[in-house]
């Protein structure tokens, strides 16, 4: 932003030029275990599909909701990231993927059967996750704490809608 005003020779240089600015410092990271991630996903009941396919692929909510069902190699257990939804002003809306490019991602073998089932009756164009056309969260439950670490609050009423 200053460079933009010295450019336009409203002042002679950039005074922040040059200034050693603190180091980031990384947030502890926190992962679930194999248990804690099962629990979960029984506790999500309609959703634990999605649960588990998030916890054991790495993919991104957005990316994982936005998934389409020509984009599931069930041969070579992989799926192709093509699209993803994003949360804007209360809407969400399909995009691309955070780095604008399609890629590949590895699904473990244990995740097959419950991808297959998700894909079961639905076109090749519709979404993975939901009812194909549409994809709503259910209400989350209330659970024991001491289970299932606490980790912020989730909005569940946003629903994804195909284009």
């Amino acid at each position: 932003m200053i460079d933009i005003v010295v450019k336009d020779r409203r002042i002679p240089s950039n005074p922040a030029r040059g200034a050693n600015l603190p180091r980031k410092t990384r947030k502890e990271r926190h992962y679930l275990t194999h248990a804690q991630v099962q629990l979960l996903a029984d506790e999500s009941r309609s959703n634990s599909a999605l649960v588990l396919f998030l916890a054991y692929t790495g993919l991104r909510w957005g990316e994982a909701v936005g998934l389409r069902v020509h984009s599931v190699d069930m041969v070579r257990r992989r799926v192709l990231v093509r699209a993803n939804a994003v949360n804007v002003r209360g809407t969400i809306i399909p995009g691309t993927p955070k780095s604008h490019e399609a890629r590949g991602v590895p699904s473990p073998a244990f995740l097959a059967e419950l991808l297959a089932k998700q894909c079961e009756g639905k076109s090749r164009d519709q979404l993975v996750f939901g009812d194909g056309v549409e994809f709503t969260p259910t209400q989350p439950t209330v659970m024991d704490g001491s289970r299932v670490p606490e980790r912020g609050q989730s909005n569940s009423t946003r629903t994804f809608r195909a284009r």
